[in-house]
């Protein structure tokens, strides 16, 4: 299909391969740190994504932080599938997203 082809290409890429370490080293880190200080808990990670649970929060379910991400054009992935319905799984980002969603999470957990 053409998204492997694309994918190999990528992979063959060492700059943007590259890059999108470097990318993740310097993100991944803030926003653990930044869910932190939001009292959310994540699982250690050490790929592009990080799984944050959302179960200590009354009335702030990972359902329900779903829902309002996703009012904020921001899509995080559910991992109910995987049994884990109380976390939800966070693509690190560009920049500007990864503020966006650090900021809709302190709205989203202060309302």
């Amino acid at each position: 299909s053409l998204a492997q082809i694309a994918a190999l290409a990528a992979l063959h890429d060492q700059d943007l391969v590259e890059r999108n370490i470097n990318h993740n080293k310097e993100w991944l880190p803030y926003l653990v740190e930044q869910f932190d200080k939001l009292g959310l808990k994540s699982l250690p990670s050490v790929g592009n994504f990080i799984t944050v649970q959302f179960t200590d929060f009354e009335n702030h379910n990972a359902e329900k932080a779903l829902a309002y991400l996703h009012d904020c054009k921001i899509i995080p992935r559910t991992t109910a599938d995987y049994g884990m319905p109380e976390f939800l799984r966070i693509t690190v980002g560009q920049e500007k997203d990864n503020i966006a969603l650090i900021n809709a999470l302190k709205e989203f957990l202060g309302s």
